[in-house]
């Protein structure tokens, strides 16, 4: 379907009729545009003439001219342009495309079916006052560039065993209406769809892609999931259960989520973020509250945690704890191993974060060490310098330095936590693991918990020259307070070396 002029419904000229014309439009031969009018008519009396057009066919069709009703008399009731998405693209793009005396009735009284394929629309070429409702069968709605239309108030419920999908396109949308329905949603695209109400559709929610905000809730049993480029963030509540290997991020700064259970999978991230050292959840600092939590995250695919600050006060550069998700029901399947730290949002103290789980199970917990001091530099906590030479003095122990002469030097000794006046064995165990008939180099690191200011890093090469090492490919099998096992990307090299790198800030 192309080209200019119009599609009226006449109703064939018979007086007074109320007739529903139909065109199919399968638009299966590539893209196009059709710049005419769809008209619905409304002549004196009751002849309501609606139209519906149907769009089938892979290919986009654009609609860039008028939709709406023709009247022939002032005060005549409404007839509908019913739009149905079977399959492909329609796109409605005529914002602009209005005239004088009929921009009123532009694109107002409509149904929009969709039963497969994207409806796309522009900004305000579906006004707010319309009253005819989108009903999801299936299908896409997506938001054009710059347009930011809440129409919300116009989806009907959606149907038991159906998900409407949300492509926001990277636009920041805002439903202010709630969501009704026994079926789903599925959030794509970039950009942001914000939940404002308390919404009781029973399907489940899935975040694919950008950020869906909780400024309402989801009372639903349905939950969400929320994939690895899915965010979920705000201040609201979800009933249901929640299981991400995405983001997590509460409240709009700081804030609180609240889940009725929390499964935190491979590649899943938590964002805490703290701006009054003494606050409360929710005010001071960041917070989690589940019914249960299950971690069914593995040590080579880890749950980071995000660590950051905001014009944080009442700051003490001493031990602290901190909970990070609070739940009633009890924890499972916790690991230190499951998580890492990414701290490089918290620069008010040197000390290092960590996670445990708290004495009765019950609570995920941050603990941050507090700050050492190193006052002599040399890349090694006065502590144990005094422990293990008796003083902390200005080069007296240089990193460097090998005072049982064993081949470790005290910044080596104080990594892998031997001891530097005595000699001692390199701990270091490097082994072969067969995995899927494949044959890969690996090594096991003992660390010292206490130095945590400390990075390892694991090198491989094929021919020992300089630019050869690579910790490319490489897998981190387990990563702890006490150890790390490193294993080679590649198998079934004629030969292969491993070292170990340790470096101090």
């Amino acid at each position: 379907l192309s080209g200019h002029g119009a599609i009226r419904n006449d109703a064939g000229g018979v007086t007074g009729s109320t007739v529903t014309r139909r065109i199919t439009v399968d638009q299966s031969g590539g893209d196009s545009t059709f710049n005419g009018a769809l008209l619905s008519h409304t002549s004196s009396g009751s002849a309501i003439r609606a139209l519906t057009l149907t769009k089938d066919g892979s290919s986009k069709l654009t609609l860039a001219g008028f939709i709406g009703k023709q009247t022939t008399s002032a005060g005549s009731a409404a007839a509908a342009v019913n739009l149905i998405v079977n399959n492909g693209t329609l796109e409605v793009n005529n914002a602009s495309n209005s005239s004088t005396t009929n921009t009123a009735a532009r694109n107002t009284t409509g149904t929009v079916t969709m039963n497969g394929g994207t409806f796309a629309f522009a900004s305000n070429a579906w006004p707010n006052t319309s009253v005819g409702a989108f009903l999801m069968n299936g299908g896409t709605l997506q938001w054009s560039s710059g347009n930011t239309q809440d129409i919300s108030g116009r989806l009907g419920a959606i149907p038991s065993g159906k998900s409407a999908v949300f492509d926001t396109n990277g636009n920041a949308i805002i439903f202010a209406t709630a969501l009704t329905g026994s079926g789903g949603f599925t959030k794509t695209g970039a950009g942001s769809l914000t939940l404002a109400a308390s919404n009781s559709l029973s399907g489940a929610a899935i975040v694919q892609n950008g950020a869906l905000i909780l400024a309402g809730a989801l009372t639903g049993a349905g939950g969400a999931s929320i994939t690895s480029s899915g965010t979920l963030t705000g201040n609201g509540s979800i009933s249901g259960p929640v299981v991400s290997s995405g983001s997590i991020q509460p409240g709009n700064g700081i804030g609180t989520l609240t889940f009725g259970a929390l499964s935190l999978g491979s590649g899943a991230s938590i964002s805490w973020q703290i701006s009054d050292w003494t606050g409360a959840a929710g005010a001071g600092r960041d917070g989690i509250v589940s019914d249960t939590l299950d971690l069914t995250a593995s040590p080579s695919s880890p749950i980071t945690v995000l660590v950051s600050e905001q014009s944080l006060g009442n700051f003490s550069n001493a031990p602290a704890t901190f909970p990070l998700i609070q739940t009633t029901g009890g924890i499972t399947g916790f690991s230190a191993s499951k998580f890492v730290i990414n701290q490089a949002g918290f620069t008010s103290g040197g000390g290092v974060w960590n996670v445990q789980l708290s004495t009765n199970g019950k609570t995920l917990e941050l603990v941050y060490s507090g700050a050492t001091p190193d006052s002599n530099g040399n890349g090694l906590h006065d502590t144990w310098e005094i422990a293990e030479f008796g003083n902390a003095a200005a080069g007296a122990q240089p990193a460097n330095g090998d005072a049982d002469a064993d081949g470790l030097s005290n910044l080596i000794e104080y990594a892998l936590d031997t001891r530097p006046t005595s000699f001692s064995a390199n701990p270091l165990v490097v082994d072969r693991e067969l995995l899927s008939g494949s044959t890969y180099l690996r090594m096991t690191i003992p660390k010292n918990p206490g130095a945590t200011q400390l990075s390892y890093l694991v090198e491989f090469s094929s021919d020992l020259s300089p630019a050869s090492w690579s910790a490319e490919g490489s897998v981190i099998e387990e990563n702890t307070a006490a150890r790390l096992i490193v294993r080679d990307g590649a198998s079934g090299q004629p030969r292969r070396f491993v070292r170990l790198r340790v470096t101090a800030p």
